[in-house]
């Protein structure tokens, strides 16, 4: 299982990125996205240029780049990845996260920093339809939040 850190290393390693990064010095990376399984993680590393207000997604392993985007929603306190605040790793942090009993059909994991903190953000959808949240300091491992939300409400 590729750690976010090795992502970056290989991105930074390709002519994809490093032709982006000429064009726009000023931008970095804001977070970084993965769907996975027990088998694969595909990390997608979302890079934000604040003059021109877009986001541009990388997938390291396949060697791609999205189109320049439009944020969804602007935010003034977007801040950079610190990957020095990383310090629990993804196959740490998965050990350290204790999942329920219920069977997991999907897992989305991300990393973003802020109010300077490194978060990691692990939802895990049920299959009885709940959707399970966890979300641990990267640096210190603690588990800052665990809930197991139903994806539909009950009719009364």
């Amino acid at each position: 299982m590729q750690c976010i850190k090795e992502a970056v290393k290989l991105l930074e390693k390709q002519k994809i990125f490093l032709e982006y990064k000429k064009n726009n010095p000023e931008s970095f990376l804001l977070n970084a996205f993965a769907t996975f399984d027990d088998k694969e993680l595909i990390w997608q590393l979302n890079y934000y240029n604040p003059i021109k207000k877009n986001l541009v997604i990388f997938t390291p392993l396949k060697k791609e780049k999205s189109e320049e985007q439009k944020l969804f929603k602007e935010s003034k306190n977007l801040q950079e990845l610190n990957l020095k605040e990383i310090k629990i790793e993804i196959k740490e942090a998965l050990n350290l996260i204790k999942t329920s009993s219920e069977k997991t059909i999907k897992k989305i994991i991300t990393i973003h920093t802020i109010k300077n903190k490194t978060i990691w953000n692990f939802i895990f959808l049920t299959s009885s339809f709940k959707t399970l949240n966890i979300k641990l300091n990267a640096s210190s491992g603690k588990i800052i939040s665990k809930k197991l939300i139903p994806m539909f409400a009950k009719k009364s």
